[in-house]
């Protein structure tokens, strides 16, 4: 049976948190990750993956997606660890010194796909979204009816 480490055995790495519904980009060929035709949904890799916290300048050959944490995630600061360190300190992943650039290591248990090929300047409406706005302008649309009689 695995012995389990004290606090006393435990590298001291400081920490930081991010919150849920945090937005984390990252860039997939466009011919998708084995060269192929560009899938019409993102598949993770298994294992780590690299996000940004803002999206990267646009690239012919990339895309970039965008992601949103489901939960929140804390993440060894300052430094690359690899996946047993950070598997043994119980973080999710680790972030550069500014906070730029984050490396998830189970990235399918903690992010969701929120636009698979984000463009300057449009904006990926969710169909909760969509629902709602058209919700509203019906809404506005009987009451100018209801005005006019």
């Amino acid at each position: 049976m695995k012995r389990r480490a004290s606090l006393d055995e435990l590298p001291l790495v400081p920490t930081t948190r991010l919150p849920s519904k945090t937005l984390l980009y990252c860039a997939f060929p466009r011919g998708g990750l084995d060269g192929t035709v560009a899938p019409t949904s993102v598949e993770l890799p298994d294992g780590r993956l690299q996000f940004w916290r803002a999206p990267p300048a646009e690239s012919d050959g990339y895309r970039v997606c965008e992601f949103s944490l489901q939960r929140s995630v804390t993440l060894a600061h300052g430094r690359a660890i690899d996946d047993a360190t950070v598997r043994h300190l119980g973080v999710d992943g680790w972030c550069s010194a500014d906070g730029t650039v984050i490396v998830l290591v189970e990235p399918q248990s903690t992010v969701r796909l929120i636009d698979d090929d984000k463009q300057a300047g449009r904006v990926q409406a969710t169909l909760r979204d969509m629902w709602w706005s058209q919700a509203v302008s019906t809404k506005e649309a009987m009451r100018w009816r209801s005005s006019e009689r």
